[in-house]
């Protein structure tokens, strides 16, 4: 009996063995281990391609697409143009930092870039309006893809808020009285007019106005719109401090702060793709852009539904919502009053709507003065 369980604990155990090498357990095999035992270790030695051998597998160079790609032939033979400035691409320090943003933005950043160029082709044309409205170059578009992602929601850690991301101090009191660049955004319970994007177009529109007049040297008398870009990323004195120390006025020519080194070849960078979408191979999904008309300094004299003006406008309250972006989630109508105080409104309806709207409102009393 002891003889027998230790046989059949023997062919067990071989079973197993043969098993683990891949070899069938027959009979024979297992009834002459000796005779079989030099055909399984040279089994058991045949080479077989471990699973991290192939994730090591690479497939020849040659096969393999370069991602890298840098400033366009075109634009490296004709020069750069940007924000009215010349970007003197033939400074090797210069164009290897552009280069390195554009690479960063095709590959790492490849999918957000792709956002980014969409959302500003949905509301650019808004941006751009009020950016010419108020003397700023066109290029200036992207910032708010740098600073909030086109986003009205977006908030940082130091609390900085809304599309163009103004913290609320900031927002709130204007530095300047300076006609046309005064600045000063409603952030309070009923709205938040970092939220609106036409109003805080303007409000950033004029701070970088504000703060290339302080950025400028014994040359000029202004600054330039990539130190003010700076600025608006370090802050103004930061940036007038830098100025100082390295005797310059120019971005390129002072040492700042990592992510301010950063700012501006990356805005440059995005500024060549979204130009060169085709040079670069990057697709964007097409989108309408936004089109909206906009009733300035509203006063009311009652509460103004977002209800109502759907029904004026034939839209719904969503859409509504979604073109007034300042008013908290909370507020479901323009108030007329915050306590004591009556209320400016900035509202924004439908393209096509602007006429019949403001008709409709005199004709059901809720305007207090025609602007």
């Amino acid at each position: 009996m002891k003889r027998a369980r230790r046989s059949l604990l023997c062919l067990t155990a071989l079973g197993f063995v043969a098993l683990l090498s891949g070899i069938p357990a027959t009979s024979e095999e297992v009834g002459s281990p000796l005779k079989k035992g030099l055909a399984l270790g040279e089994k058991e030695v045949v080479p077989v391609p471990h699973a991290l051998d192939r994730l090591k597998h690479h497939p020849p160079e040659a096969q393999r697409p370069d991602p890298r790609k840098g400033i366009p032939p075109a634009v490296a033979q004709e020069g750069l143009i940007f924000c009215g400035e010349r970007i003197p691409l033939e400074r090797s320090d210069i164009l290897q930092r552009i280069e390195y943003q554009i690479n960063y933005l095709l590959t790492d950043f490849l999918d957000t870039t792709r956002i980014w160029l969409k959302r500003k082709d949905r509301y650019g044309q808004a941006v751009r309006k009020v950016l010419a409205e108020e003397g700023l170059p066109d290029e200036f578009v992207l910032i708010p893809a740098l600073e909030s992602g086109y986003s009205s929601s977006a908030v940082s850690r130091a609390r900085a808020g809304g599309w163009w991301q103004f913290v609320r101090p900031t927002a709130a009191r204007s530095k300047s009285s300076a006609k046309g660049l005064e600045w000063t955004l409603e952030v309070n319970e009923l709205k938040d007019e970092r939220q609106d994007l036409t109003t805080s177009t303007r409000a950033a529109a004029r701070y970088l106005k504000y703060m290339r007049s302080r950025l400028g040297d014994d040359n000029s008398e202004q600054g330039s719109w990539l130190t003010a870009a700076a600025a608006y990323n370090a802050g103004l004195s930061e940036t007038v401090r830098r100025v100082s120390a390295y005797d310059t006025s120019s971005y390129w020519d002072m040492k700042l702060p990592l992510e301010t080194e950063e700012y501006v070849p990356r805005w440059i960078a995005l500024f060549l793709i979204g130009t060169n979408r085709e040079y670069y191979g990057i697709q964007v999904p097409r989108v309408r852009a936004l089109e909206f008309e906009t009733l300035e300094k509203i006063t009311l004299e009652k509460d103004l539904p977002l209800k109502v003006l759907a029904s004026l406008t034939a839209s719904s309250v969503r859409d509504l919502r979604g073109l007034n972006g300042a008013l908290r989630n909370g507020e479901h109508s323009f108030k007329a009053r915050r306590g004591s105080s009556g209320l400016v409104h900035t509202i924004h309806v439908p393209m096509g709507c602007r006429e019949s709207v403001m008709k409709d409102l005199r004709s059901r009393a809720y305007l207090k003065d025609s602007f």
